[in-house]
């Protein structure tokens, strides 16, 4: 068996102002020359070893380039000893510049995956919203082979820590993603890795150093006098009123713009005394179960009568989550309040002011959400100051 040979020299540019860095990859007597791109004084060139003088300053910047192409079609080499019992200078050249003429791409693995994961979206096992973020991340992706690496694929084998690393500056940078996004675009990217994995496609995972970590952000709600206002606003607009309608109702049960939307009216139960919507979450699959609070059943009443909620079985009539929240933006100018208001800062509410601050427990909260457990609470549920100061009372006649 033999091994390939790595050599470097210099050819003179046309214009001669500097000389061009060529690499030449030998094998079993068959080579390849290819520049590297690089333009290099002539005196920063050290012919006798072939490399640039890395004893300057200047000069050291190219060794070390030079040093990282000689690194990089090495570990071609060995790649393409691991996964060809015969190998030569054209294969070890596809794994070093990323292309295999039978390979199975990364957007191509993202699409098929893609393909599922709409078919489980159409029987309701996996949300709408999940899957625009699939979309999102697979369309970045291939934004960043296209201007980082020239290529609208890549062979899922060339998926490295470098390449992880280098989406997620991308992703940072000219795609200006926070922090957080930026985790989660990189989080869906890996699901798909993941899979090439489990198919050993991939002899090592590529993400064991990345350490791309969610940050904590703090979540807006509305207090009681902002809530207030907003139910007290008198407004003419039909579409305005029946989304202040569904915002409150979502304020004062918690339930998500999509689990609103879908709740039926044979999910209204009438049980020990009390109204209760009971309901399994679309996003989690979690069982959701909320008295409903006589706020929430004089809003509903109004909308018996609603032919659609008729027809479909509705207890509420809802536009869409979109148009929702363009209207929720009139709605807090109208109110003269200072926050970007959401219909998700509806089930924050109801974490904060309305139940934790008036005394309801971190886990019936977390019942009532729909959550998995505690913790998954406790990143919704903010401790206002209000409640801070009724439980300190105790400790006022103490010290």
């Amino acid at each position: 068996m033999s091994y390939l040979n790595v050599y470097f020299f210099t050819r003179l540019n046309k214009k001669k102002q500097g000389c061009i860095i060529y690499c030449r990859a030998s094998l079993r007597g068959k080579r390849k020359d290819f520049s590297l791109g690089k333009i290099i004084p002539p005196n920063l060139w050290d012919k006798k070893k072939g490399f640039p003088n890395k004893k300057h300053p200047e000069g050291k910047r190219y060794y070390d380039h030079v040093k990282a192409v000689e690194k990089q079609l090495y570990d071609a080499e060995l790649k393409c000893i691991k996964n060809n019992n015969t190998y030569s200078i054209e294969r070890i050249l596809d794994y070093y510049l990323g292309y295999d003429k039978k390979f199975l791409g990364i957007i191509n693995l993202f699409e098929q995956e893609q393909k599922k994961f709409k078919q489980l979206v159409y029987v309701n096992q996996r949300s709408h919203k999940s899957l625009v973020k699939y979309n999102m991340s697979k369309r970045y992706l291939s934004r960043y082979l296209k201007e980082a690496h020239n290529k609208t694929d890549i062979d899922v084998r060339f998926i490295d820590y470098s390449f992880v690393e280098g989406f997620d500056h991308y992703l940072r940078t000219k795609a200006m993603c926070s922090n957080n996004t930026t985790v989660k675009y990189i989080q869906t990217f890996k699901k798909i890795v993941r899979i090439a994995i489990q198919n050993r496609l991939i002899d090592r995972d590529p993400f064991i150093e990345y350490k791309g970590k969610v940050q904590t952000v703090d979540r807006e709600y509305l207090n009681d006098e902002e809530l207030n206002r907003i139910a007290n606003l008198v407004i003419d607009n039909k579409t305005l009123n029946t989304v202040r309608d569904c915002f409150l109702v979502s304020c004062y049960t918690g339930l998500s713009y999509i689990d609103l939307r879908e709740l039926k009216s044979n999910q209204i139960i009438f049980e020990n005394g009390d109204y209760w919507a009971k309901t399994i979450r679309r996003k989690s699959k979690v069982k959701s179960e909320v008295v409903l609070l006589p706020k929430v059943l004089k809003i509903l009443n109004k909308y018996k009568s609603n032919s659609w909620c008729i027809e479909n079985s509705r207890v509420i009539f809802m536009i869409s989550n979109q148009k929702t929240n363009i209207h929720l933006k009139t709605l807090a100018k109208l109110s003269n309040i200072n926050k970007i208001l959401t219909f998700h800062m509806a089930r924050h509410t109801f974490a904060t002011t309305v139940t934790l601050a008036k005394g309801i427990s971190l886990a019936v909260v977390s019942k009532m959400l729909g959550h998995k457990s505690i913790r998954q609470t406790q990143h919704y549920a903010k401790m206002v100051n209000t409640r801070v100061q009724d439980e300190m009372q105790t400790l006022k006649s103490i010290y």
